[in-house]
């Protein structure tokens, strides 16, 4: 039944700039926005290792959240973690490996230029408490390489890693969110969890390489960000879609604005 099992939900930010516009970024000032109203809802985050326990025990936590960044721009260390730092609230940073200090030439879709963080700044952070990732090297879709490829993509990435912090690699992100049978494999044996861009949130005995997050960027509000995390904490990932119905049929107390609350789960 509706509410009797409570998942962590999982954020995804990418880019926390006021001089990016883009679909994927937010403004510190909303950002702020965000992790305030998180903690004036009772909420705080948990940790990879407190999120891979849970998962592990097929147990949940309630009232708390995993924010993850995917790509590791630098503008997370100038403006997103001393917000998160200032709430003693933590992050996972999932970084391209071939891409430190450097600028996002490697996305020629994209109209901005943003920084990724330099190996001086990741280990800092993951020295600070921040939890670090692997992105793969070069942000490729796995679904077009060779298995050989999808390996080395993600090996070397996870190597490069734990070279600079001096911890273990734990968390692996799909670029694009793009992941098949044998890029799930590949990841189930470096790994502890891979995440996709699929929205929703994961109930505890589900596939831990496959995880859903809920997408953030400047289009979604405090108010939108508290009521994706309340409803998808009380949900498994297969019922977000029927929870959504239930919403349009005014069965919950979350009947008010459908159009935009529906954003989360289409």
């Amino acid at each position: 039944n509706i509410g009797t099992r409570v998942a962590i939900p999982v954020l995804m930010y990418h880019i926390v700039d006021h001089a990016i516009d883009s679909n994927i970024s937010v403004e510190p000032s909303l950002f702020k926005e965000h992790i305030d109203a998180l903690v004036s809802a009772g909420y705080s985050t948990v940790s990879l290792q407190g999120y891979l326990d849970s998962l592990s025990s097929h147990t949940s936590q309630k009232g708390k959240v995993l924010i993850t960044f995917d790509d590791g721009y630098e503008c997370f260390y100038k403006y997103a973690w001393p917000i998160l730092s200032k709430h003693g609230f933590t992050a996972v940073q999932f970084v391209l490996t071939d891409w430190i200090g450097q600028y996002n030439w490697w996305n020629p879709r994209a109209r901005y230029l943003v920084k990724h963080l330099s190996w001086s700044q990741i280990t800092e952070l993951s020295g600070d408490g921040c939890d670090m990732g692997a992105h793969t090297t070069n942000h490729q879709s796995l679904a077009k390489l060779s298995r050989s490829q999808i390996s080395d993509n993600m090996l070397f990435s996870k190597m490069a890693i734990e070279q600079h912090i001096n911890k273990s690699v734990k968390a692996f992100s799909y670029p694009y969110g793009d992941y098949d049978t044998r890029s799930r494999e590949i990841a189930s044996n470096m790994f502890q969890v891979a995440f996709s861009v699929d929205q929703g949130t994961l109930d505890p005995r589900e596939d831990p390489y496959t995880v859903n997050r809920l997408s953030i960027n400047d289009q979604v509000s405090a108010k939108d960000l508290i009521f994706a995390v309340e409803a998808t904490s009380n949900l498994s990932g297969s019922k977000i879609r029927y929870y959504l119905e239930e919403i349009k049929h005014n069965k919950t107390k979350f009947s008010h604005d459908i159009s935009a609350r529906s954003k989360f789960f289409t």
